[in-house]
């Protein structure tokens, strides 16, 4: 089983760990499940998420960015013209008959003076190394580079406050934007998104400066540690709609819109005009009842949907 660059800490904070796609994860600490999810609403949780995927994509024989544009939208069913620079967006990796093979975010990031424009993007745990086999196999002319960070999710009413105590520009950032902060001298990569429900940011580490900087985090009162395990409670209490492409993946090419509409070519050059006439994209929903017998998640059936 893999290790996470902050399990040294995790330990000290006496978290619980347990498996999860091949990592092993901080589940729960002692304040528990249920105080863990509680503290996150109210005040700040601090959640590990370093298993997820985080990759840098160039090209670096092109300064323009088009090349890298062109090639992402052959797997990615995206329109990269006109993407503002260092905003964050949802996306599927789609195999090469249009199928989904996993869902992701990305960020554009355009490029200082002579130097290429970069894609920053996050992936499934689970399917870090399928999904990355599958994007150099579809776009074979870019460069892909796993970032040698730790992940962390900061979430909660007091997130902003207290990110904005180690650098201003926190508060300065909406959602779904990403920017460079300085943390303790420290550049790091920085989203204004979570999926906790909560407002809060994803703060990517280089990991050689993780543990310290996450020390200085909790060490706010206002910020405790919290495991996985309160991760998906704490935004199906919030109403937040899940998708379950893991469970849906590899549809016939034919049937691949799923929660949002595709671009009717994404994907598949082999898809023929009739083909498109006859099966238009098309949001489709898919309401999945969930029995709230456990206190964090009664009371919101109505929100839940896959």
């Amino acid at each position: 089983m893999k290790s996470i660059p902050l399990e040294d800490l995790h330990i000290e904070l006496g978290a619980k760990f347990g498996p999860f796609a091949g990592y092993n994860m901080p589940i729960q600490y002692p304040m528990g499940l249920k105080g863990e999810h509680l503290h996150t609403r109210s005040h700040a949780g601090l959640f590990d998420v370093s298993h997820m995927g985080q990759l840098r994509i160039t090209s670096t024989s092109d300064l323009s960015g088009e090349k890298l544009r062109q090639e992402l939208e052959t797997v990615l069913p995206c329109d990269f013209n006109n993407w503002p620079n260092n905003v964050q967006r949802y996306s599927v990796l789609l195999n090469d008959t249009g199928g989904i093979e996993d869902d992701l975010m990305l960020v554009w990031r355009d490029a200082a003076p002579k130097a290429a424009p970069e894609v920053r993007m996050v992936v499934n745990a689970g399917n870090r190394d399928h999904d990355l086999a599958l994007l150099k196999r579809l776009a074979p002319n870019l460069q892909f580079e796993w970032v040698d960070a730790a992940l962390v999710a900061l979430q909660g009413p007091d997130a902003e406050s207290v990110l904005s105590a180690l650098d201003a520009r926190a508060s300065q950032m909406t959602f779904m934007q990403a920017c460079d902060l300085n943390l303790m001298g420290v550049q790091c990569f920085t989203t204004r998104s979570g999926y906790t429900g909560e407002d809060g940011y994803e703060i990517s580490i280089p990991s050689k400066d993780a543990d310290r900087i996450v020390r200085a985090i909790i060490r706010d009162a206002r910020v405790k540690p919290v495991g996985l395990g309160a991760r998906i409670p704490c935004g199906l209490r919030r109403g937040c709609r899940f998708t379950v492409t893991t469970s849906l993946l590899r549809f016939h090419r034919l049937r691949r819109a799923f929660l949002f509409q595709l671009h009717p070519l994404a994907g598949d050059p082999r898809q023929s005009p009739m083909e498109r006439s006859q099966h238009p994209p098309k949001r489709v929903d898919f309401p999945v009842p969930i029995p709230c017998s456990n206190t964090l998640l009664a009371g919101h059936p109505e929100n839940f949907s896959a």
